[in-house]
This record gives structure tokens, sequence and C-alpha cells, in this order.
């Protein structure tokens, strides 16, 4: 690794980065293809692109990439191998809350940061845990009761 490098974990890889080259969103889908990354709105404000750092959901595209040395970084396509992140997989394949999809890899990091913590938030509490997100699909009732009933 040379001196103008950080490094960090993805999905249980060591990966190096260019510090001043990448948001985390396009460090993750293009040096480490990790394409359940979305990338919406490139602001913040969608949570398409949220992925866990250091277990905290955390909107990627706009994160520098040279912020996180030292860091893990976990993406819903890797989730399934955790035990929580497994649970809340196997309820989204239950419930199928979801019409076009392009929120719910968030959405998984999501709840699986909420199931990890022991968190068991009320309605309105759930309802605040995933507001930043944006779907366009659902209105968010099936994914409120999704998550809801992982976290039961």
């Amino acid at each position: 690794m040379s001196d103008d490098e950080i490094c960090l974990r993805v999905d249980g890889m060591r990966v190096t980065a260019d510090p001043g080259r990448w948001t985390l969103a396009r460090f993750l889908r293009e040096r480490c293809a990790a394409t359940s990354v979305k990338v919406g709105c490139e602001e913040g404000a969608c949570g398409a692109c949220t992925v866990l750092v250091d277990g905290d959901p955390v909107p990627s595209c706009v994160v520098p990439v040279g912020l996180l040395d030292g860091c893990t970084v976990e993406t819903a396509g890797h989730l399934a191998g955790d035990p929580n992140g497994q649970r809340v997989v196997d309820a989204f394949s239950r419930h199928a809350p979801m019409q076009c999809g392009f929120c719910t890899p968030g959405l998984v990091c999501t709840a699986t940061a909420l199931l990890r913590s022991g968190s068991r938030p009320r309605d309105a509490e759930l309802a605040e845990a995933v507001s930043a997100h944006v779907c366009r699909c659902t209105g968010y009732a099936r994914y409120l009761r999704t998550i809801g009933d992982v976290l039961a």
C-alpha cells in the first residue's frame, strides 16, 4: 500500500483506495463490483445507496472514501452471510414488499442495523428509522410491515 492510499474492509475483504478519487458508492460499484449498491440521487437524499459503515447505515453517495481508512463497509449483497442480515433477507423474500426493488438494498441495510442493535421501535419510530429512504412504488406500508415483522 502506498502512502497516498487508504485501507478498508468491504464485505469481508481488505481493499485499498485512492482517498481523493471516489465517493463510497462509486468505489463500491466500480472498484468492488458491489452492484447491490444503487445510486439514485447522488445527494444523500434517497437512501438507495445506503450501506453499513462500522455497523451504521450511511448514504454512500455523499461519503468520500478517503474518510473511511480502517473502517468496515457492508453492502446488502453481502448481508445474507450474517445471521441478522439473513433474517432480514428472508423476511423481504417472504413478504415481498417491493415493486421495482431499487430502494430495497438500502432498506435491507437499515433493517439489519436495527436488528443488530436490539432496537424494537414502535410504528412511528420505525417510520422515522426508514425516513432516509425514498420509495416511489409502495408508499412504505409494506416495507414497514416487513421490517416490523423482523424486529418483533
